[in-house]
């Protein structure tokens, strides 16, 4: 039994309009979670929406900030 306050058909949607699964990526040595988009001319292109570093100052950089497209 699943007690929600949302309607059942919001539940069980066969999932239209999700957008796609963030995948990693090894970019300049350093792993990002980046979601693929379609891009111009039917190219995937990836959105990258989060840096994996341990490093402090690679998240100083601006090709790693979020929404920067690959």
């Amino acid at each position: 039994m699943l007690y929600t306050i949302y309607p059942i058909e919001f539940i069980l949607a066969e999932g239209e309009g999700q957008e796609p699964l963030p995948v990693t990526l090894d970019i300049g040595g350093r792993q990002v979670l980046a979601s693929p988009q379609a891009g111009p001319g039917g190219l995937v292109t990836f959105r990258l929406e989060r840096l994996l570093s341990t490093n402090p100052y690679d998240y100083l950089l601006p090709q790693y900030q979020p929404g920067h497209t690959l």
